[in-house]
């Protein structure tokens, strides 16, 4: 997003722009690289002070509103960006440089992504794509760039089938394109992994993730973080088709890069020992499990404070362990602090409460209380469960499914790796 544009639109080509114009336009990149944004909008500015009484098709002006609206678009302020945005777009379609075009274009597109404007978005990615196409041809960068633009939209907008469908043509493109970058086709392996993940096609996932490894793991360190992305993705995907020793070792190895290459309280550490928890705990290795969610907790609760929503995963994993050992009075604690969260973020009447009063009302008859309180919880999860809309049942009910406690139901399932005394 931050990138540079350097467009040739015929006219004078960068390396010959004014020296202080090109000193200011390349310092504001750099410090909008870092996410400095006062400086680089300080430089920006300057830099455009000098360019925009110029001609609107001038390769100066137009390079600076587009590191403009890149500017605003990191500083969330989406009035600024698409002005600056819109400005150059409509200069390149007059300039007939249909390349230009899809480069912006893609960026505008992202700009009313960020704000769920999924219709804008996708009508914009389609004139990119229909660009490039008609330019290029079907194995264009800037096709490839915009399908997979596409695709995340489409998963940010729910619309999973067309979101893996579109990756699976970046996959084929880069992979029949002789001088694609491989770091480049494994990032597309890995991004389409992920979406059959979500799409519970775990085994074709695993097959991807593990296609994508081999590509990288021998051109870049050991310690690479794109490495260890793989590697958690894999772990994901072995525990889905449970293979879950598999898994616990994938994330130990992605665990030690992400310490070891941004420190040992990144919120993405505190994610990947979530995850490790919960690798742990399937195997019913308890102490290690609350151990590990303990700490990812730690440090997220330093960074969002200790009744965040992004707290739920590492509580509803201790309430696990605590279920599993049993102690249910520190598992009822944790079970009402996700209840009081859930209610902060969405209300009294969201479905995404169901899950914990069933888990709060099991744990209240586990302790033997047969409380009004346990039955009333129950009681209001059933009336919500059935007052879900038809065309929102299947979602909402594996959703729920998923956040229930076995050790705490009524029936619970045998743990298969709980230990009998000899």
């Amino acid at each position: 997003m931050t990138g540079l544009l350097l467009l040739s639109t015929g006219l004078s080509p960068c390396f010959a722009l004014d020296a202080d114009w090109q000193e200011q336009m390349n310092f504001g990149v750099q410090k909008l690289s870092e996410s400095s944004f006062s400086q680089a909008e300080k430089l920006l500015l300057q830099a455009y002070e000098q360019v925009k009484k110029l001609p609107a098709d001038d390769s100066k002006r137009l390079n600076n509103e587009i590191a403009l609206g890149d500017l605003y678009r990191g500083m969330k302020k989406t009035q600024e960006a698409e002005r600056f945005y819109k400005q150059a777009l409509a200069t390149l379609e007059n300039s007939r440089s249909p390349m230009a075009q899809a480069m912006v274009l893609n960026k505008l597109a992202g700009l009313y992504k960020d704000q769920s404007k999924f219709g804008d978005a996708e009508a914009l990615y389609k004139r990119a794509l229909s660009l490039a196409e008609n330019e290029r041809g079907q194995k264009d960068l800037t096709l490839v760039r915009t399908l997979a633009n596409m695709s995340v939209l489409y998963q940010e907008g729910g619309r999973l089938n067309e979101a893996e469908e579109t990756q699976a043509r970046v996959v084929r493109i880069l992979g029949r394109k002789p001088d694609s970058d491989s770091k480049d086709y494994a990032q597309a392996l890995y991004d389409l992994a992920s979406l059959e993940l979500i799409q519970k096609k775990s085994d074709i996932a695993v097959a991807h993730y593990k296609e994508a490894l081999a590509i990288l793991e021998p051109d870049l360190p050991v310690d690479d973080l794109r490495i260890a992305c793989c590697l958690e993705g894999l772990g994901t995907a072995y525990f889905a088709e449970k293979h879950y020793a598999e898994a616990e070792a994938l994330s130990r190895r992605a665990l030690g890069i992400y310490e070891q290459k941004l420190g040992k309280d990144n919120e993405e550490v505190a994610i990947a020992l979530s995850n490790l928890g919960h690798r742990l705990l399937s195997q019913n290795k308890l102490d290690e499990a609350r151990a590990s969610f303990q700490r990812s907790w730690q440090i997220q609760s330093k960074k969002f404070g200790y009744e965040a929503f992004e707290l739920i995963p590492n509580l509803q994993g201790l309430a696990e362990v605590y279920a599993r050992k049993p102690d249910y009075k520190k598992c009822e604690t944790l079970l009402r602090l996700i209840l009081s969260i859930k209610r902060k973020k969405y209300g009294e009447n969201h479905a995404a409460l169901i899950s914990s009063y069933i888990n709060i009302g099991n744990c209240l008859n586990r302790q033997g209380t047969n409380s009004p309180e346990a039955a009333g919880m129950l009681k209001q999860a059933q009336s919500m469960r059935d007052s879900i809309p038809r065309d929102r049942k299947k979602q909402a009910e594996g959703l729920i499914e998923s956040e229930l406690i076995p050790e705490l139901t009524t029936a619970a399932k045998p743990n298969p790796w709980k230990r009998e005394k000899v």
